[in-house]
């Protein structure tokens, strides 16, 4: 039987003063990958509920970030980042740490945002075996219906 390993994946990230910061990730073991997906899901399927066509479609991550921050609490925004920074060392130091993560990223949100896309995508949580088959199957169905232009012109 052959030794059973988690893919470990590693990107160099910049902070505010151009400095590089050395990110390591590894991706999420099956339960914990499964949970932490299906919170995403919650979080971006409501996104797709008032869709009426594909023009109305803007699927965007600052539209998922502002549903995030405005469907959770501070502690839970809070807790959904540092449950995907589960595996995340920057410089060696593991993000689910208070303290390291407070240092690192102050002032640094632009890279909180990087490192958290980043983790996601690792994880293909988005990808055609995760969210992102769901999204892509909700996008066909709109995709097949009318136009908004084509809707005034029957009235």
């Amino acid at each position: 039987m052959s030794e059973q390993k988690v893919k470990t994946f590693d990107k160099v990230f910049h902070d505010q003063e151009d400095n590089e910061v050395a990110g390591t990730t590894s991706q999420f073991l099956g339960t914990r990958g499964i949970k932490l997906q299906t919170k995403l899901a919650r979080l971006v399927m409501p996104l797709m509920s008032g869709v009426k066509s594909v023009k109305s479609m803007d699927l965007d991550t600052s539209k998922m970030v502002e549903h995030l921050l405005t469907n959770l609490t501070e502690s839970k925004v809070i807790e959904l980042i540092k449950e995907l920074m589960g595996h995340t060392m920057l410089d060696n130091k593991d993000m689910t740490k208070s303290a390291n993560f407070d240092f690192m990223f102050a002032g640094n949100y632009q890279m909180l945002f990087e490192v958290l896309r980043w983790v996601i995508d690792v994880n293909n949580f988005f990808g055609k075996g995760g969210i992102g088959a769901m999204i892509e199957k909700v996008k066909e169905r709109i995709a097949q219906m009318p136009l908004e232009s084509e809707n005034l012109q029957d009235s």
